[in-house]
């Protein structure tokens, strides 16, 4: 990690941690607060501002106006965000706004302009600074980023995705890109980068898993169409939220490929210089999605599966551990 740089290892909202804000300030440097529904209010930021020590910060995710349905509230929205957020004063962190769930072809091809602009130097926008920034300090590919556009591209339109070799693909280009990128901030080389590629594969696959009747809302079917057929589960099937014993056991075997890929990502975190933990707590978490759509007989065609804030934070010990002591891959003595 290059002198002045530094990362911070923190989990998202603190609701639910035992003893509050009071105990976790003192258990972690950083919080990111979700203000997915609305922005927070003046009170609260003061009050936490007050009870954070020095040297703490705050980041927050932003309104669903920004990042989800855009409803025409998005400048007023943003405007009270960032007047809101600036609050924190010398404590505030990063700010998060996610990229639109039906991106349109214009915002794509926007976003990709100021990749370019900000790979040959040039940066306008804000964010596009920041990534000029990193990759002053980092060797991160040119080609994870063209990549991710072609997963973003095929999120334009309606997804049917004929095979599960397919589905690997798609995994890899809208989150295995991500493992890519960070590898070289991680301080990991090429088995680093191999590594962490699988584990944005094992999360983004999981999300699918978990998102099966959210994405057909979106006319999104992720699921190969080889595997439906080879067990007798038709989309109208998905679409009258059938779970069928065929549809079970899909999903079992989809299930056993994210674990897979789990197992070999976190064997990665031996060739990582800093954020281990972080990256195991991820990765964890994710796959604590699993468990609990293993436990709901894989029924995920009418409600999502998701892990509490007190489950989450049961497993900071063994992020920890694994970031101490990282699994070995498989075959290894």
């Amino acid at each position: 990690m290059r002198p002045g740089s530094e990362i911070l290892v923190g989990l998202r909202g603190y609701r639910g941690f035992p003893g509050g804000f009071k105990a976790y300030r003192k258990a972690f440097p950083t919080v990111e607060l979700s203000w997915w529904h609305r922005v927070g209010d003046v009170g609260t930021i003061s009050r936490l501002r007050a009870l954070a020590p020095e040297g703490f910060r705050f980041s927050a995710v932003g309104h669903k106006h920004l990042t989800f349905r855009p409803t025409g509230e998005e400048r007023r929205v943003l405007r009270r965000l960032l007047r809101r957020f600036r609050l924190f004063g010398p404590k505030a962190g990063a700010l998060r706004l996610l990229l639109p769930e039906d991106l349109s072809p214009e915002a794509l091809e926007a976003w990709w302009a100021g990749v370019e602009r900000a790979y040959r130097g040039r940066p306008l926008a804000e964010w596009e600074k920041g990534l000029a920034w990193a990759l002053e300090r980092w060797d991160i590919p040119f080609e994870a980023f063209l990549h991710m556009r072609e997963g973003f591209l095929t999120d334009l339109g309606p997804v049917r995705l004929g095979t599960e070799a397919e589905l690997l693909r798609y995994c890899y280009q809208v989150a295995g890109t991500v493992g890519r990128m960070m590898a070289p901030i991680a301080g990991g080389g090429k088995e680093a980068e191999a590594r962490a590629v699988k584990l944005g594969q094992a999360m983004q696959l999981t999300n699918i898993l978990r998102d099966v009747g959210e994405d057909l809302e979106r006319d999104r079917v992720y699921l190969p169409l080889d595997l439906l057929r080879a067990h007798g589960v038709e989309v109208e099937d998905l679409r009258a939220g059938r779970v069928t014993p065929g549809y079970r056991a899909l999903m079992a075997h989809l299930e056993g490929k994210a674990r897979a890929l789990y197992r070999e990502g976190l064997a990665g975190l031996g060739h990582l210089k800093v954020g281990r933990a972080a990256i195991a707590l991820a990765a964890l978490q994710y796959r604590g999605i699993l468990d609990k759509l293993r436990l709901s007989g894989y029924d995920n065609l009418g409600r999502r599966a998701h892990l509490k804030a007190w489950e989450r934070a049961l497993l900071l010990p063994k992020a920890f551990l694994a970031a101490r002591f990282p699994p070995r891959p498989e075959g290894s003595p």
